[in-house]
């Protein structure tokens, strides 16, 4: 599950030349993603034998540098040999964050002892977790390969508009 986080890029172009300056700026929109993603991508090999290569990251907001997001990010990639039709177990990626929040009337939330009066203060306790994964890969010839597409094809329509 990805979060797509915006935040917006300037740029400023200074242009010198044959006594004469000048500068330009743009804004624009862009998108930083935060989330759980898993990719996995399976090669045949001879034999029945499956490489089965698995790359999982787990990222999430925890600052933000000038109105930029600041992305913590943790990833694993893991590459295995699995024989068609067998099941492998993998361990996944686990987060936990508390976040500390101090708000209150400015100045007067600094003050010493008396200043309690004037703030709260908030923690938030935050756990994500990509657990236990099972992967059963299986090589199937072209009637089953049709036959599966037709039948996710049928449980899973596109939306107008997009290609396969």
């Amino acid at each position: 599950m990805l979060t797509e986080i915006p935040y917006i890029k300037q740029t400023v172009e200074t242009v010198v030349g044959d006594g004469n300056a000048g500068s330009s700026s743009s804004s624009e929109v862009e998108f930083k993603e935060a989330g759980v993603v898993m990719n996995v991508t399976p090669t045949i090999q001879e034999g029945g034998v499956i490489e089965v290569k698995i790359e999982q990251k787990l990222s999430n907001v925890v600052d933000f540098f000038e109105s930029i997001p600041v992305l913590d990010t943790r990833a694993i990639s893991t590459v295995m040999l699995v024989q068609d039709q067998h099941t492998v177990v993998l361990g996944g990626l686990q987060q936990r964050s508390i976040l500390e929040d101090d708000t209150g009337v400015p100045l007067l939330m600094d003050i010493p002892l008396v200043g309690r009066l004037f703030r709260s203060d908030g923690d938030a306790k935050q756990k994500r977790q990509l657990l236990i994964i099972f992967i059963t890969p299986r090589v199937l010839d072209s009637g089953q390969a049709a036959a599966l597409a037709h039948q996710l094809d049928y449980e899973y329509p596109r939306p107008c508009g997009s290609r396969a």
